[in-house]
């Protein structure tokens, strides 16, 4: 960043990790069977720590980042929230409630996310409506659940940005 910075970047935006702890290879990988272990929306809690203990160093480190070089906006994209928000209000959004937590395209398991028969692998297909789904592969978001995310980041981060209309 402080390269970039020095080089002429006046507005910066610089994404936090998103809640892994409700993707489909996380609830696979790590599934427990103490069911204190999951939030209410049946994500593992101890992973959603650790993206909030990463994300608070992150803007730790652009508060940081923004003292050094006050000429600059400098705006932490808040990934996990807008994560957050698409599986709270999913079924406003338009997204299936029954596969908040479904890969789209997997195979196998409460999740359909199976290491050896990834998305793309023979025998493995994609659900017919993926507008309809937060997880493509179980790990990545679908295109509507990035757009819904990217929404809801723009809508936070634009007032800070002074860009000229």
């Amino acid at each position: 960043m402080q390269e970039l910075i020095k080089l002429g970047a006046s507005k910066v935006v610089v994404f936090g990790e998103f809640g892994i702890s409700c993707s489909p290879i996380c609830l696979t990988y790590f599934k427990s069977n103490d069911s204190s272990a999951y939030d209410d929306k049946c994500c593992l809690k101890a992973y959603n720590a650790f993206s909030q203990f990463r994300n608070t160093h992150l803007q730790v480190g652009l508060a940081n980042l923004r003292r050094e070089f006050p000429q600059a906006t400098v705006l932490y994209g808040d990934y996990y929230n807008g994560y957050k928000y698409v599986l709270d209000q999913g079924s406003n959004l338009g997204f299936d409630p029954q596969s908040a937590l479904i890969s789209c395209c997997g195979t196998g398991g409460s999740y359909k996310y199976n290491f050896t028969q990834m998305c793309g692998s023979t025998g493995v297909t994609a659900c017919p409506n993926p507008n309809k789904f937060i997880s493509w592969d179980g790990v990545h978001p679908t295109q509507e659940a990035h757009l819904r995310i990217t929404e809801y980041i723009i809508n936070k981060i634009f007032p800070e940005l002074s860009c000229a209309t």
